[in-house]
């Protein structure tokens, strides 16, 4: 299966790893489950598959096998999916490899690993006001709240809304409001932000967000409601 490139327009930042033992501690893992890893080069036109086979974490080079060898050429964008998480990374320069013998790189300056949900998510129910607000140095913002889960919830605001909010930060008692279902406070992690254009309500901001410091009895009002969300949804599918 041909993995594809991280979108551009996604803030990375957060996961990008420079720590060359962590690096190394990745490549190792591709390596000892040999999962298939996308090799794409030619300025993203062509791709390949291969396999990394071995590191040496002294050098600072891994050797990997791949599908089209008389066609591989640097720069080249590695791309694969690891115990849940999209890793990515890129290799600047290759080395030609002898007759029959497998490819050789320098361990890329920095790895991108973006961990997959932890949970499935349920969008918000239509006709019902589901809605977020927060206080920031003294101002209230308000966010709409479009799918939840029990790890996390999305939103979407406007830019204005969107300006305080920084991926990696903790927005404190984030006050959501669940129409009929009543409200749940909670800490909530910034974890993705990506902007698009609605034709209706033109720029919005998503966010993509973890719950943290989840009191209990929040924690089980939210497993009844997703429970609830989940029945309505197969009801409506019969």
């Amino acid at each position: 299966m041909i993995s594809t490139l991280l979108e551009e327009g996604e803030c990375l930042a957060p996961y990008r790893l420079h720590e060359r033992a962590r690096i190394a501690g990745i490549l190792k893992q591709l390596a000892l489950t040999a999962v298939p890893v996308t090799v794409h080069f030619d300025e993203g036109r062509q791709c390949a598959l291969c396999r990394v086979i071995r590191i040496d974490p002294v050098s600072g080079i891994f050797s990997f096998n791949t599908t089209q060898p008389e066609a591989l050429s640097g720069p080249c964008c590695f791309v694969t999916s690891l115990e849940g998480a999209k890793v990515q990374f890129v290799v600047p320069e290759l080395m030609q490899p002898a007759a029959g013998e497998p490819w050789i790189a320098a361990f890329p300056l920095e790895l991108i690993r973006v961990q997959r949900r932890e949970f499935s998510r349920l969008d918000a129910p239509l006709g019902r006001q589901y809605a977020a607000s927060f206080v920031l140095d003294g101002q209230t913002y308000e966010a709409n709240l479009y799918d939840l889960s029990l790890g996390g919830v999305g939103l979407r605001t406007t830019p204005q809304c969107a300006a305080p909010l920084i991926i990696g930060s903790v927005v404190p008692q984030v006050r959501m409001e669940l129409g009929r279902d009543g409200a749940l406070v909670v800490d909530l992690e910034i974890r993705m932000r990506r902007t698009f254009y609605s034709n209706l309500l033109g720029e919005q901001v998503h966010f993509g967000c973890r719950m943290v410091n989840v009191p209990t009895a929040a924690s089980v009002k939210l497993e009844q409601l997703l429970a609830s969300l989940e029945n309505e949804r197969q009801l409506f599918q019969r």
